[in-house]
């Protein structure tokens, strides 16, 4: 009642039309979790919880939302925190990626001519 008093209906199907549309690109999971938690109202076909986990599944990234749909989630609540916890552990190893890479390229790396030298001696 509040949305068809206070919205505009072109406003309304807008927001709509942007909700069906909308896939993550480099928003954290937080904050698709909030523009889901926001639009998903001006949807009135997303009034039934699986078919909200369907939709939210469907604007993940893919590494991440092939990652969650392998989990069993029986609730919106469920799939949204085994996301936030999918997105920590790829974060987490992007970082020990890049650890590692800084490490071995800052790693000492010895001549030719200082190898041979020590060789003769």
């Amino acid at each position: 009642m509040f949305r068809a008093r206070y919205i505009p209906w072109v406003e309304r199907e807008r927001l709509a039309q942007e909700f069906l549309e909308y896939r993550q690109d480099g928003e954290t999971v937080t904050e698709i979790t909030r523009m889901f938690t926001e639009r998903v109202m001006f949807c009135p076909e997303f009034a039934f919880e699986q078919v909200r986990m369907t939709r939210y599944l469907s604007m993940l990234k893919t590494d991440i939302r092939q990652f969650v749909a392998t989990l069993h989630c029986d609730t919106l609540l469920d799939l949204q925190e085994a996301t936030r916890r999918c997105e920590l552990e790829i974060e987490l190893q992007l970082r020990e990626q890049r650890q590692a890479t800084k490490q071995s390229q800052s790693a000492p790396k010895w001549s030719k001519t200082a190898d041979s030298r020590s060789e003769g001696q």
